[in-house]
């Protein structure tokens, strides 16, 4: 990972769940904005995400599957990934072995050094251990700066489809990477 700090990648404990609902709620205000409503934006409260965020680790089946960067006792990101929770496929169909990234976060002030990358190899790498082949999420189409990112990275781009966010029509985009191991390779040759 590149840059002059050091970043500690780890599974997310029911502690770090405060921390994730931060970088949560500021990396959605610093990305959506223009995307959804400012009042919405200004309104999410970190302290009310806290226990949803709790009860998901709590959950978890495999706490690798679910980690954090943390600098300085500080949560920074996080990313948490699994089982193709829904059909994202457009032909509807489930696709054996289809993992999902739910959800990838970076604190904004923490963007542009390697740790969005480090997250998704480390989860990506344990979906690959747990018998996982291929990899798919779904992000607001407005989202440029995470699409250019997963551009990179060698997703494919699925066709916009209609979505509701927070009561807000907006659209949402399918990335889809069919090999979870040529994935893997793209994340190591970024991360250097």
């Amino acid at each position: 990972m590149s840059g002059s700090f050091n970043i500690d990648i780890r599974p997310a404990l029911t502690s770090d769940a405060a921390g994730i609902s931060k970088v949560q709620v500021e990396a959605w205000r610093d990305a959506y904005v223009g995307i959804l409503p400012d009042q919405s934006l200004i309104d999410m409260n970190p302290g009310k995400a806290t226990p949803r965020w709790m009860r998901i680790i709590v959950q978890m089946n495999d706490a690798r599957q679910f980690c954090v960067a943390e600098y300085e006792g500080k949560i920074v990101g996080f990313c948490h990934g699994g089982t193709q929770r829904r059909v994202l496929d457009p032909t509807r169909r489930r696709r054996p072995g289809a993992a999902e990234i739910y959800t990838l976060y970076v604190d904004p002030n923490f963007q542009g050094f390697g740790i969005g990358s480090a997250l998704m190899f480390r989860v990506s790498q344990h979906l690959g251990e747990a018998g996982f082949t291929s990899l798919a999420l779904s992000m607001l189409s407005g989202n440029r700066i995470a699409r250019r990112f997963y551009e990179h990275l060698g997703g494919i781009a699925g066709e916009e489809s209609p979505s509701v966010v927070m009561g807000i029509p907006t659209s949402e985009v399918l990335y889809r990477w069919p090999d979870i191991d040529s994935l893997m390779e793209r994340l190591e040759a970024v991360m250097g």
